[in-house]
């Protein structure tokens, strides 16, 4: 169930340009630029990105936006964004 649940996620984040400025250099996909963005309807639940702001934080220029404030982060995965979504809707 839960791979079904993370299959269903990946697909659902790629269809909705979640991962943003990816690039495919010859056998390569790189994603120097990314922003990976949760929200249910109109509500607004966390994004990590990369963008070159908040140069206050330790871990610029990777961050993490939730309804808290930006926090630190480190650079993030697809694979790292999908395991803490997965805790994320297991913890509810």
């Amino acid at each position: 169930m839960l791979e079904n649940f993370l299959a269903d996620l990946k697909a659902s984040l790629t269809a909705s340009h979640i991962v943003r400025d990816i690039e495919i250099d010859d056998e390569f996909i790189t994603c120097e630029k990314y922003s990976y963005h949760l929200q249910k309807g109109d509500e607004f639940i966390i994004r990590w990105d990369n963008a070159p702001h908040h140069k206050e934080l330790s871990t610029f220029p990777y961050h993490v936006h939730d309804r808290t404030g930006v926090h630190k982060s480190k650079e993030m995965t697809m694979d790292e964004i999908l395991e803490e979504l997965s805790e994320k809707v297991l913890d509810e």
